[in-house]
């Protein structure tokens, strides 16, 4: 962005509105991992539209998978995945790609990304959510949970209403994901990728 003839971070003090800030910092995320993923030589494509599952695909080899991407400037990032996934019906990225976009010493952004399977990520979450005091064990429990306060919120008076919450990570949890985009390689071509 250019203000008074000078380039500016969106993410700066003088940046962007919040709302804008947001549709970028998402960009960022999505056109990032874009990027990644073509240096390891694998086609990718964003999607278009507010209702998928997922923001890219990636092809190879006669083979394609579904990326879904989420970017944040904060220590965890929401992945909304139990309100998303609560019914096996519902169509699921094949990887998870998430992007922390840190500002260093000298004020610059820099992101780092974190690759995850989709029952990777459903393990975090169980692993985070369980409370096996109260019949909650599994990612068949989490689900159940959902579609219960799905329901009550439609037979309920908004005042009665249960929030179900939302899912997050930590970026300092799941540090042994960092730049494992040698997964989407192997998913594509069936090999280790030589970094």
């Amino acid at each position: 962005m250019i203000f008074k003839n000078k380039l500016i971070d969106i993410f700066s003090k003088e940046g962007l509105l919040e709302k804008e800030k947001k549709y970028f910092l998402n960009r960022v995320g999505e056109y990032g991992t874009i990027a990644k993923l073509s240096r390891y030589g694998i086609d990718a494509y964003l999607t278009h539209g507010n209702k998928k599952s997922f923001d890219i695909v990636a092809a190879g080899n006669g083979k394609s998978v579904k990326i879904q991407v989420k970017t944040t400037k904060e220590n965890a990032v929401p992945t909304r995945f139990f309100q998303t996934y609560y019914d096996l019906g519902i169509e699921t990225p094949d990887y998870w790609v998430l992007v922390n976009s840190i500002m260093d010493e000298n004020g610059q952004y820099n992101e780092k990304y974190y690759i995850l399977t989709h029952s990777e990520l459903m393990d975090y979450h169980v692993e985070q959510l369980k409370r096996p005091k109260e019949g909650i064990n599994n990612a068949d429990d989490l689900r159940k949970r959902e579609q219960l306060l799905r329901e009550s919120r439609k037979s309920k008076v908004e005042a009665e209403r249960k929030a179900s919450g939302l899912d997050k990570v930590f970026f300092k949890e799941i540090q042994k994901f960092e730049n494992q985009f040698n997964k989407i390689f192997n998913a594509l071509y069936g090999i280790e990728k030589i970094s």
